[in-house]
C-alpha cells in the first residue's frame, strides 16, 4: 500500500475534538434526518426565508422558511371561448384595457448570518439534477494549503479532488460537494407546500464529522471541468445569493509550457520529477509522476507524461501535494442548475468585487442583507472578504 488512503481516516474511530458530538447517531439516508417545526421564527410581518449555510466546516444545517403573507401561485390556463360577435370583442377589449396592471410577486427578502466576518458563505444546490457523465479511471485527493492574502502568515487548507475519466476530469472542493449533497438529500424532505415555521434539522453522521473535520473550509468557491476531447475547460462557482445558480465560463484548455528539469522527488511513494513554468501572472513548480500515465493535476494544470501530483507557486501561497490516489471506478456527478455565462474575465472581476465590496455587489438594493453573529452588517463598517486569487492575469 503506497498512499495512506483519506478513506481509512473517514472508516477511523472518533478523533479527539472539541466539537460536541451528535446527539443521535444517523446513517445517510432519507429516514434518520429530523423534520422539525416551530410555531415563530421571525417577528416582522413580510416574507422572509433566512439561510443559515452549513458550509466552511461546520456541524449543522437549518433552512428556516416563514411564508406567512402567502405563496406565488401561478393560476390555471384556462381555454379561451370562442367570441362569436363583434360586440363581444370589442368588449372584451375594453375590458381589458381598463384592467390594473398584472404585478409580479416580490422576491422573499434573504438574510444570511455568519459567523466570521472574514468569511462568505455561497448557496448550495439542493435542487439539482444531478447526471453520471463519466466515469473516473484515477481519483486524486490533494490537501491544498494557501493564503487568502498574499504576504499573509496564515494558511488556510481544504481537501481538494481530480476525477480523471476517458472524457472528463472534474476537480472539485470535497467540502463543498459534501454539503451539496447534505443539501439535496434533506430538501427532499419538505413537503410541496411549506407552512410557516417549517424547519429542517440535520444531525451528521460519524462520516460526515470525519469529512468536516478533515476536508477543511472552501473559501474558493471554484469547479471546474474539462472536456479531454474538445480540450474545453468549464470553471464554474455557485452563486453567493441565489439557490441551485451557477455562474460559469468556457476557454480553451490552456497549453502550458513546461520546462523540463532534473529535479526529483518521492510523494506518495510514487517517483517524480519536476518543471516549471509561468501561467497567468505566477510561477509554479510541478512534480509529476511518470509511473502514472494520466494527463492531469490539480486546478487547470496538466499536458505533462504523468500525474501531477505537488504544485507549488515561486510566491509561496498556493501549494497542492497529493494525499491519496485511487484507481477504482467512481461516478463522476454533475449537478445541473440553472446557470449565468460570462467570459474568464468578467467571472475574475466579479468574484473580486464580490470580495472587495460585497454588500454593494450582493445586497440587490436591500433585499439581500448580512447578519455577523445576528448583528446587520452596515456599509459603514467597509466589510471586505480576504482575496487572493490564483491568477492574476
Amino acid at each position: 500500500m503506497k498512499i495512506k488512503s483519506f478513506l481509512a481516516l473517514l472508516a477511523a474511530g472518533p478523533a479527539t475534538s472539541d466539537r460536541q458530538a451528535p446527539t443521535n447517531h444517523t446513517a445517510d439516508n432519507l429516514s434518520d434526518y429530523r423534520l422539525c417545526s416551530y410555531m415563530q421564527l421571525f417577528p416582522t410581518q413580510t416574507t422572509e426565508y433566512q439561510a443559515s449555510e452549513a458550509g466552511n466546516g461546520r456541524n449543522s444545517l437549518s433552512l428556516w422558511l416563514d411564508l406567512e403573507k402567502g405563496r406565488i401561485c401561478k393560476p390555471e390556463l384556462q381555454k379561451a371561448t370562442t367570441m362569436k360577435t363583434t360586440k363581444a370583442f370589442a368588449l372584451l377589449c375594453l375590458v381589458l384595457l381598463h384592467a390594473p396592471p398584472i404585478r409580479s410577486q416580490p422576491r422573499p427578502r434573504v438574510i444570511f448570518n455568519i459567523v466570521e466576518s472574514q468569511n462568505l458563505n455561497f448557496c448550495h444546490w439542493d435542487h439539482a439534477e444531478i447526471q453520471t457523465v463519466d466515469s473516473s479511471a484515477v481519483k486524486i485527493v490533494y490537501d491544498l494549503q494557501y493564503r487568502r492574502e498574499s504576504g499573509s502568515d496564515a494558511y488556510s487548507r481544504q481537501l481538494t479532488v481530480v476525477q480523471i475519466g476517458s472524457e472528463k476530469l472534474k476537480y472539485y472542493s470535497m467540502i463543498t460537494q459534501h454539503w451539496d449533497h447534505v443539501y439535496q438529500t434533506t430538501s427532499r424532505l419538505l413537503p410541496a407546500h411549506p407552512v410557516p415555521g417549517q424547519m429542517i434539522s440535520y444531525t451528521p453522521t460519524e462520516r460526515d464529522r470525519r469529512i468536516r473535520e478533515h476536508a477543511g473550509a472552501d473559501y474558493i468557491n471554484s469547479e471546474i471541468w474539462i472536456d479531454r476531447t474538445q480540450r474545453v475547460l468549464t470553471e464554474r462557482m455557485h452563486h453567493y445569493t441565489i439557490k441551485n445558480e451557477s455562474i460559469e465560463y468556457d476557454e480553451q484548455r490552456p497549453d502550458f509550457e513546461w520546462r523540463l528539469l532534473d529535479g526529483c522527488d518521492t510523494i506518495c511513494g510514487y517517483a517524480c520529477l519536476t518543471a516549471e513554468t509561468a501561467f497567468r501572472g505566477r510561477k509554479w513548480s510541478v512534480w509529476y509522476a511518470p509511473e502514472l500515465p494520466f494527463d492531469g493535476g490539480p486546478w487547470k494544470f496538466g499536458g505533462l507524461p504523468g500525474v501531477i501530483l505537488r504544485v507549488r507557486d515561486a510566491d509561496g501561497d498556493f501549494c497542492w501535494e497529493c494525499c491519496e490516489l485511487t484507481c477504482d471506478r467512481e461516478p463522476m456527478l454533475y449537478y445541473k442548475v440553472h446557470s449565468t455565462r460570462i467570459d474568464r474575465k468578467k467571472w475574475h472581476r466579479y468574484r473580486q468585487r464580490v470580495h472587495e465590496a460585497p454588500l454593494d455587489i450582493l445586497s440587490e438594493g436591500g433585499r439581500v442583507q448580512y447578519r455577523l453573529q445576528m448583528k446587520p452588517i452596515t456599509p459603514d463598517s467597509r466589510w471586505t472578504i480576504p482575496y487572493d486569487p490564483i491568477e492574476l492575469e
